[in-house]
């Protein structure tokens, strides 16, 4: 983690009147409606919103395999053939208040709540140490070189590959179907070729 993310100060918001916000708890919709449980909590009082940095945030950490070979086809040509794979675990992420909602089971801790009423009283959305992601792919390269009329010259290829792309919002999640040609949470797109 970079120094702002552990060490920033807290921000707290109150989230602004009219917004839609239920308890997670009591309303599995996590829709404002009639259904008990289901009102707008901000009709309660006010609720904070905290985000800044995280003393607690740990590092992320990846683990990775590699296999290549390379093959000379000829005296001056090259073909290079690289598979690597790398899982992070524990990436640094800001989740939104949607994906705490949406996994409140998991992140019940970031709801504090008034001890007698039991009322949500803010919604801490630090920094935080998540899932992790799953990359594989092939790495590419041709060279070739050479002389001509006197001159000489070299020329050289390189491409990736990304085979798979998988994400998890927590490390005790299963990994999710594989995101290459799909726009992610990550703001990314990886296309195929």
């Amino acid at each position: 983690p970079s120094f702002n993310q552990i060490y920033n100060g807290v921000t707290a918001v109150d989230l602004a009147l009219g917004a839609a916000v239920v308890d997670p708890k009591t309303c599995p919709t996590l829709v404002v409606s009639t259904i008990a449980g289901c009102g707008n909590i901000l009709d309660l009082g006010p609720v904070r919103e905290l985000t800044g940095g995280n003393l607690q945030l740990g590092p992320e950490e990846a683990e990775n395999a590699t296999f290549g070979f390379v093959l000379k086809l000829a005296q001056n040509a090259t073909v290079s053939v690289d598979w690597w794979r790398i899982e992070r675990t524990g990436t640094i992420a800001s989740l939104s208040r949607t994906q705490l909602m949406q996994n409140y089971v998991d992140f019940e801790d970031k709801f504090q709540r008034d001890p007698v009423s039991g009322r949500i009283v803010a919604i801490d959305r630090r920094i935080l140490n998540a899932g992790g992601n799953l990359m594989e792919g092939l790495e590419i390269g041709l060279r070739n070189n050479g002389e001509f009329m006197g001159t000489k010259w070299s020329a050289g290829l390189d491409g990736t590959h990304i085979l798979n792309r998988q994400s998890r919002l927590l490390p005790s999640a299963d990994y999710g179907p594989n995101e290459v040609d799909k726009w992610t949470r990550f703001q990314d797109l990886t296309l195929s070729w």
